[in-house]
């Protein structure tokens, strides 16, 4: 089993579909990823839930996904610039790339989804989606 590795430690914002909403509030503060035996990223997001304003919309969409919408997950995009450089430099040299990988969410526990990931603007503007496979 390989190792898992850091993406970054600091703070990204992600853009979540779940049910029938979605939020642009959430970030996670810690990005890993491993190769073997099949491509797996970790996000972990507990830190939303840990914010001094508990009226703001990053709590209150963070406790809503904690509280059961996660089995609602759709759609996570991640937009930061370093971690999708680090990213792509490791896919690319991999000798093949799965069609899907998996992707582990700690939030109040660990949530782990079948998704297939889509890099988009690899110019300029890069996002990746990774769309949670039904």
């Amino acid at each position: 089993m390989e190792k898992w590795i850091s993406l970054k430690k600091g703070r990204i914002g992600l853009y979540v579909e779940y049910g029938y909403t979605h939020t642009g509030n959430l970030f996670a503060d810690d990005v890993r990823l491993r190769t073997s035996p099949r491509i797996e990223l970790i996000l972990d997001l507990n830190n939303n839930l840990r914010i001094r304003s508990k009226d703001s919309n990053t709590f209150v969409d963070a406790s809503e996904i904690a509280g059961g919408e996660i089995d609602n997950l759709k759609l996570v995009q991640l937009f930061d610039n370093y971690v999708l450089k680090k990213l792509m430099d490791i896919i690319q040299s991999m000798d093949e790339i799965p069609d899907q990988w998996y992707l582990k969410i700690n939030l109040n526990g660990e949530h782990k989804f079948l998704i297939e990931p889509k890099f988009i603007g690899i110019d300029s503007g890069r996002s990746l989606l990774l769309k949670v496979k039904l």
